[in-house]
């Protein structure tokens, strides 16, 4: 009886808390994405002055607007963040309220980093028009797609939640969620500093 009882009690333990694995798991897709990125600041680099007579970063974008949707993005980390203390204390309510905190601001960051994209185009320009465009629409709006991602994922796990309530799987979802967002606000510091600094320089 006793061994049976010390069984069921680690077999309990174990689907209280995240999934270990699968949050090592999560890293390990995290580091190839780095490297996708990686390689696409390095083509920016290299292509951030072939615009053939088109605008430069600096005719399309103003680091004002960039650092306000920097200040965005930021603050959607810490409310993602605060969906995880939230978490930690059992509270179902308070974690869904800050996921949908966070949602709306990403709403946000998409909506100016939209305008952006906008101007853009009403100016008569599209990433076929030169290499520089290619590598701007291409590096800053794929990490829009993530942020995209991150607001169908975040959807998704307010649902569950609902249902689930803190189960070990949920957990992990929401653990898995707010690294991927920390990990975006990093990549978000790059493509500041190389796409929109860089060429204000």
């Amino acid at each position: 009886m006793t061994t049976h009882s010390v069984t069921d009690h680690s077999h309990g333990h174990h689907h209280d808390g995240p999934d270990a694995k699968a949050t090592f798991g999560f890293w390990i897709y995290i580091m190839t994405d780095c490297m996708m990125f990686a390689a696409l600041f390095a083509t920016y680099i290299v292509l951030r002055n072939n615009t053939y007579g088109g605008p430069g970063i600096t005719l399309i974008s103003n680091l004002h607007d960039v650092l306000a949707r920097s200040i965005v993005l930021l603050v959607m980390v810490l409310t993602s963040g605060l969906s995880m203390v939230a978490m930690h204390r059992q509270s179902v309510c308070k974690t869904q309220f800050w996921l949908i905190i966070s949602f709306l601001i990403g709403l946000l960051f998409l909506g100016m980093q939209y305008q952006e994209f906008d101007c853009v185009f009403k100016m008569g320009y599209t990433w076929q028009s030169n290499a520089f465009m290619s590598a701007y629409f291409t590096t800053v709006g794929l990490f829009c797609v993530h942020i995209v991602v991150v607001l169908l994922w975040t959807v998704i796990l307010m649902i569950q939640l609902a249902m689930q309530k803190f189960s070990s799987m949920m957990q992990t979802r929401l653990i898995c969620l707010n690294m991927f967002l920390n990990f975006l606000s990093i990549i978000w510091i790059f493509v500041f500093s190389i796409v929109y600094l860089m060429g204000a320089i």
